[in-house]
């Protein structure tokens, strides 16, 4: 294959020009200039909350997707922060050996345009293979060698690239993280074929950009080691999100240099005085507080892994980071910053008191249907290491207690670039779905004594028309502050309880229910909201089957589907087991028959299933007998309701009746008796849950140890203008020692 990129010689500076003022996502912030000055001026200083949390970027995933695939042409610079996987981009590719000079491809493939760590391994198509160093790779019959270079400033070129591939030896790409992979082609008739899929491809896992600690600078007011800014040599590599979140601030230099601002590749290239190092050390150290897993052992709070391009917008990165910490966007006394998820204590409280007399007042209990920060189901999306760096989704957190109250579900995706841990992915899910069970909402302005107050400030106000006197806490979700002094708030309900975490609150990966336990009988169909017959279900050809019909109604307001179930009956057996073959309906279901084996005794049970296909637990119903198969012209019947008798009397379960519909109820049963006399059976029916009235009757004399069958017959109607329930009972009487010889069976018939 010819070049299908041409080398990379050198490396271009990209010159940013820095302005007074820089817009952000929804506002902007002041350079220079004091605080006084501009109020004094008459400039409204304004303020904002940028809720990372609430809003997942579209483009996320799609940039994601593309950093798994190798990217060809030009394109932006790239910055490695963390632990990445990335196929990087194509910057040449050429032929050489055999006699054709195809027998070898080489592949250069772009990682980073800064120094990194190292590489730890890359993918051979689907499978990974650590880096153990440059030349062949084992397992590959010789067919396979890579070569790293880590981007520092005096790397030498592999051999390959200037003896095949035309390369000059200063063509070093001095400052870029590259890949050099070789592979050659099977022969045409291998019997061992090593690339049996035509072209590999590659992704390499990479540690990247080295990052610069304010904490270990002693120069750094609070800080004590040897970091310095402008000696990059000092740095160390790292995951931790707000240091990587500053050092995307500060800037990523060609070739680290950081005191030449033309050499500016990716990043805002702030200086000291615009990001106050020291302003750091608290997120820092949040990120690196240590977290309990339910596996045993922790990981560090916050972490990040990712790629960075030139051309994603500073305000966009400023989400990524955000999210990627639970946390919100904030502007502290003018700059950017990202403030972690964490508990917060109030800085100010507040009555009606404080509140300037004829400004206006807001205040809601609740959010429009519309309000995307209201959720009840959060479904967060991160990179999985495991599954060669694709985005996947985390386990959902949802409350089904809250899907209740809700009405349904209320969903909340969230797409997690930078995160790489399942279980940091399960805690940021878990705190917006709590940030989305508070509801209040506010706006008030207050008097100059609460002027230095500014967004992702926590605040607890106590009112006595809008929060029944109770304390409420709000956090500050936007400010403005005008030149009397008056400090306009946009507030929002916050509690430090949704940041809470223990190994309790962790699912296990995979999982897609409740993290939380469901309230007790949550989802349970009511006692005797459903009713389960067996019977015999006639064809136009004369021909029966046997069937099981259950009738009944939803009585849940939040069921999306109900689930019918049965199975053999078996005395003893547990509740969960030898169901067979569920049938689900619609909500608006009345009746579902199945077919069934012929004169069988079956359990049934009905559930209910709810938003995001949540299970409720069965209601099992009582056993019955199911009908037996007919044949046209036989003669033969068989069951439709079976009344089994305990001792001397047996009792059918309720069954529906329309209104205006009747039964004609049929019943026989064989007795003995060890003596002589008349014995009858008796045929009562009841309504709803009334008493029992004789629908018909039968007698027969009985001698003793003869068997004599006396046989009852009437009819049950329902003249009331509504569905009934009607319960069937037969009962027998006679001498004394009167036994049952033959189970009962009566013979319904709507």
């Amino acid at each position: 294959m010819s070049k299908a990129v041409g080398k990379i010689l050198t490396v271009a500076a990209i010159v940013v020009a820095v302005a007074a003022a820089i817009p952000t996502g929804g506002g902007s912030f002041l350079i220079a200039g004091s605080l006084a000055g501009a109020i004094g001026a008459g400039i409204a200083v304004v303020g904002f909350v940028n809720a990372a949390l609430m809003k997942p970027s579209s483009s996320s995933e799609a940039r994601q997707a593309s950093e798994t695939s190798l990217q060809i042409g030009e394109g932006p610079r790239r910055a490695v922060f963390g632990l990445a996987g990335t196929a990087g981009s194509l910057g040449d590719a050429f032929n050489y050996g055999g006699k054709y000079g195809t027998d070898w491809e080489v592949l250069v493939l772009v990682i980073a345009d800064h120094l990194c760590d190292g590489l730890v391994g890359f993918y051979v198509n689907d499978t990974y293979v650590a880096y153990a160093g440059d030349g062949p790779v084992a397992g590959y019959g010789n067919q396979l060698r890579v070569s790293w270079r880590p981007g520092s400033d005096d790397q030498q070129l592999p051999a390959v690239l200037t003896a095949q591939g035309g390369w000059a030896a200063n063509d070093r790409i001095r400052g870029v993280a590259y890949l050099v992979v070789e592979y050659k082609a099977d022969a045409a008739d291998a019997k061992n074929p090593i690339w049996t899929s035509g072209r590999p491809s590659f992704l390499a896992v990479v540690r990247g950009l080295r990052l610069y600690d304010p904490r270990k600078d002693s120069t750094v007011p609070g800080g004590s080691g040897p970091h310095r800014w402008l000696d990059p040599s000092t740095r160390e590599w790292g995951e931790n999100a707000e240091l990587c979140r500053y050092n995307f601030d500060r800037g990523i230099y060609a070739c680290d240099r950081i005191d030449q601002p033309t050499q500016l590749l990716v990043g805002r290239g702030l200086t000291a005085t615009e990001a106050p190092p020291e302003r750091i050390f608290t997120a820092a150290n949040l990120c690196d507080e240590q977290v309990a897993l339910k596996a045993g052992g922790s990981e560090r709070r916050y972490r990040v892994g990712g790629v960075i391009s030139a051309d994603e917008v500073f305000g966009d990165v400023a989400d990524l980071f955000a999210a990627a910490m639970g946390g919100i966007v904030i502007q502290p006394e003018g700059s950017v910053a990202v403030e972690p998820g964490h508990g917060k204590a109030p800085v100010a409280y507040i009555t009606d008191d404080d509140l300037v007399a004829g400004t206006k007042v807001s205040f809601s209990d609740f959010r429009s249907e519309a309000d995307e920060e209201w959720a009840n189901t959060v479904v967060p999306n991160y990179i999985d290491p495991a599954q060669k760096w694709v985005s996947r989704a985390a386990p959902i957190r949802r409350n089904s207690a809250d899907v209740i109250v809700d009405g349904g579900p209320r969903e909340a995706a969230m797409t997690l670039r930078l995160v790489t841990s399942s279980t940091q992915a399960q805690r940021i899910g878990e705190i917006r779905r709590r940030i989305g069970r508070l509801l209040r909402t506010a706006s008030v302005t207050l008097g100059p004594r609460f002027c230095e107050l500014e967004e992702g400030d926590w605040i607890v106000w106590t009112s006595a028309r809008r929060t029944n006197g109770l304390p409420v806490q709000f956090r500050i979700e936007s400010y403005s502050l005008g030149k009397e002094w008056r400090n306009a708030l946009s507030l929002r309900e916050i509690n430090a309880g949704c940041y809470s975490w223990s190994v309790g609150d962790e699912i296990a990966d995979g999982t897609t229910a409740d993290a939380q336990t469901p309230p007790d009988g949550y989802g349970v169909p009511d006692p005797g909201s459903w009713m389960l017959t067996g019977t015999t279900i006639a064809g136009a050809d004369g021909t029966s089957q046997p069937a099981l019909v259950f009738t009944g109604a939803v009585e849940d307001l939040y069921c999306s589907e109900v689930r019918f179930e049965y199975r053999v009956h078996v005395d003893g057996q547990s509740n969960d087991a030898g169901w067979i073959d569920p049938v689900f309906a619609s909500p608006d279901v009345r009746e579902r028959r199945i077919i069934v084996g012929g004169a069988v005794q079956y359990d049934g049970a009905v559930s209910y299933r709810f938003a995001g296909g949540v299970p409720g637990p069965r209601l099992i119903l009582s056993t019955v007998t199911s009908g037996s198969f007919v044949t046209p012209g036989t003669g033969e019947g068989s069951p439709i309701h079976s009344i089994m008798l305990s001792g001397l009397t047996g009792q059918l379960d309720p069954i529906l009746l329309e209104p205006g519909a009747g039964l004609n109820v049929t019943a026989a049963i064989g007795l003995t008796s060890t003596g002589s006399g008349t014995a009858t059976l008796t045929i009562a029916s009841a309504i709803g849950g009334g008493s029992f009235g004789d629908v018909g009757s039968a007698s027969a004399f009985v001698a003793s140890g003869e068997p004599a069958y006396p046989e009852a017959s009437g009819t049950v109607t329902n003249a009331s203008g509504s569905r009934i329930f009607v319960t069937l009972r037969a009962q027998a009487s006679g001498p004394a020692g009167l036994a049952i010889r033959a189970d009962t069976t009566n013979y319904l018939q709507a």
